[in-house]
């Protein structure tokens, strides 16, 4: 089992990786600089998720982010 945690933290990993050198600019906002990444869509249950799927946003933007998707 051990072998697919790391497997799937290995693709999130990547994923995270080219959304957040995709910009310097939160891609939400336009103004502060990027921090964190956020899905734009929970990925389905079996899926992964991808770069087009992450937005690089900045803190604020992560945080309202969040409170929206609860």
């Amino acid at each position: 089992m051990r072998g697919d945690a790391d497997g799937v933290t290995a693709m999130f990993r990547n994923a995270y990786d080219v959304a957040i050198r995709r910009c310097d600019v939160c891609e939400r906002c336009g103004k502060a600089p990027v921090s964190k990444v956020l899905r734009i869509k929970d990925p389905v249950w079996g899926a992964f998720d991808t770069p087009s799927n992450l937005l690089a946003v900045c803190d604020a933007c992560y945080d309202a982010g969040r409170l929206q998707a609860t």
